[in-house]
């Protein structure tokens, strides 16, 4: 259990960097919130800090279920996507597919198969639905790619669950943005940091009980 923190703090310590190295492949580390920070506070080791302490957190967490190795994985791999799309509104096929096709490996096929299908399906779905009615896509394909991999972990049921808290989540913050005047009407908003949370949410619960599912449901 210590080695996986320890191995947490270290790999905290990096996610800022990754961030920062992958934007500047798309020449956006000017416009990154990273870059920002250390330009405009004294003190970036403090985003270092709480980066290595969360993901120290999440890697004990998501390593006490029964997958041990492919936990911490998950987790690492959300909160990267999610902090990537909340800089530049993007999700990489590097990460999201690498994601599905360990989703596919690690679990059994067939549910791996149908969540990955069910997951991307749903918002594929979603997307035609609003083409149908004469509106722009909502959702860009990060966003469907993002909820397969998730299925490939999560199977049929934590697909849908994870769009579900995903769907709530987006709901009430954008909500409450809107009426604090931080967030404009019909201003354009990542959907990809609302899958990942929903994503580890769904993952807690069917992997460590976090809250009792009787299995013929999940």
């Amino acid at each position: 259990m210590t080695g996986t923190i320890f191995a947490g703090f270290m790999a905290g310590a990096a996610l800022p960097l990754l961030v920062l190295a992958y934007l500047n492949t798309l020449n956006a580390a000017n416009a990154s919130l990273w870059r920002s920070y250390c330009e405009t506070v004294h003190h970036p080791w403090r985003l270092l800090l709480t980066s290595s302490l969360v993901t120290a957190c999440g890697f004990w967490l998501f390593s006490t279920g029964t997958t041990a190795l492919g936990g911490p994985l998950f987790f690492y791999a959300m909160v990267w996507l999610a902090w990537v799309d909340l800089e530049v509104m993007l999700l990489p096929d590097c990460v999201t597919l690498p994601l599905l096709l360990a989703g596919l490996v690690l679990h059994a096929l067939i549910p791996a198969v149908l969540g990955a299908a069910s997951g991307y399906g749903l918002l594929w779905l979603a997307n035609r639905l609003f083409r149908f009615a004469g509106r722009d896509d909502p959702l860009g394909g990060g966003d469907l790619k993002l909820l397969a991999a998730a299925g490939s972990w999560l199977g049929l049921t934590g697909a849908g669950v994870t769009l579900l808290i995903a769907s709530v989540l987006a709901a009430i913050i954008n909500t409450l943005l809107t009426r604090s005047g931080r967030l404009q009407r019909g201003q354009w908003v990542p959907f990809g940091p609302y899958l990942a949370v929903g994503s580890l949410v769904a993952y807690l619960i069917k992997f460590n009980n976090l809250v009792y599912m009787p299995y013929h449901l999940w």
